[in-house]
């Protein structure tokens, strides 16, 4: 099985608690209380600082609801660090914030790539969201393609890109859903040396489009491979789906890419009273033994 890999996010982010299907999170300078499977079947530690909470999310109609904030005067917005970036936070419906701390994974082995001036590497990340794997590239001096299917979230993803100083970076921002511009770009014949997803279980376009995780990714994956520069290249997929690990992860890119090899790992948070809290998977396929990115973590 592969190893567990602990994410260990700046001062900007903490996970303080968690138990009884729910987390308990520090974002900058408040800390929200909302719903996480994961931590069903666990007990509470700290107790007290969940009745501190500024903001706790409760589910109002199927997977939508509303945040409950604790007093008055307290922000809907406000801004967070990790490492040299910034981030909007902005509690939404859906019960998330505008980041996904399981993410800080790939953000932290995109930090130390060393970029040669000529070719500078490309990166295509793809459901992009409101782009931390994005700008942690970007500010290495990649070149970017950042695509998602939400306006807004790619709007948000500017301004994160703007609050953390790279707003004149090499960054193309696309509103369209994945697999069509893929499927163009293949048609292009475009070439990267490092693709990304972070695809949802389900989803939809912006034309409303259907995602399905089980039944469209084989498709995606097949393109997305086609864009990969055989000679360094990288696939990251990342993923909560049911019914799916790291190892089957693995697995999967290495029968559907036809990588020379593919490595994976279980994604957890560490909690203040160290304890770890899943939070899905990770895997990487090579084309090549030798590249410029790796999955492992980097504590620099």
């Amino acid at each position: 099985m592969p190893a567990k890999a602990e994410i260990d996010v700046s001062r900007g982010y903490e996970l303080l608690d968690f138990g009884e299907g729910r987390k308990l999170e520090r974002f900058g300078d408040f800390t929200t209380d909302r719903p996480s499977p994961a931590a069903e079947g666990s007990r509470r530690r700290r107790p007290n600082l969940w009745e501190r909470a500024h903001f706790r999310f409760l589910k109002t109609r199927g997977e939508t609801g509303e945040w409950k904030a604790s007093r008055g005067g307290l922000p809907t917005e406000w801004t967070m660090r990790w490492a040299e970036l910034t981030f909007r936070i902005r509690p939404n419906p859906s019960g998330n914030v505008g980041l996904f701390p399981e993410a800080a994974t790939v953000w932290r082995a995109l930090r130390p790539l060393r970029i040669e001036p000529e070719p500078p590497l490309r990166m295509l990340n793809l459901f992009a969201y409101t782009g931390g794997a994005t700008l942690a590239a970007a500010a290495a001096g990649a070149h970017v393609v950042h695509v998602d299917s939400s306006a807004a979230s790619v709007s948000v993803a500017r301004e994160n890109a703007s609050l953390s100083g790279l707003a004149e970076a090499p960054i193309r921002w696309i509103v369209e859903d994945a697999r069509k511009f893929v499927q163009r770009e293949v048609r292009r014949e475009q070439s990267y040396d490092l693709v990304l997803l972070d695809p949802p279980t389900w989803g939809h376009g912006p034309k409303g489009q259907a995602w399905r995780f089980e039944e469209d990714l084989d498709g995606l994956l097949d393109d997305a491979a086609a864009l990969v520069r055989a000679a360094a290249g990288r696939i990251v997929l990342t993923g909560h789906a049911p019914g799916w690990d790291a190892e089957r992860a693995r697995r999967h890119l290495l029968e559907r890419t036809k990588v020379v090899g593919a490595t994976a790992h279980e994604l957890s948070i560490a909690a203040a009273d160290g304890r770890t809290l899943p939070a899905g998977w990770i895997a990487v396929a090579s084309f090549a033994e030798q590249g410029r990115f790796s999955s492992e973590r980097d504590d620099a």
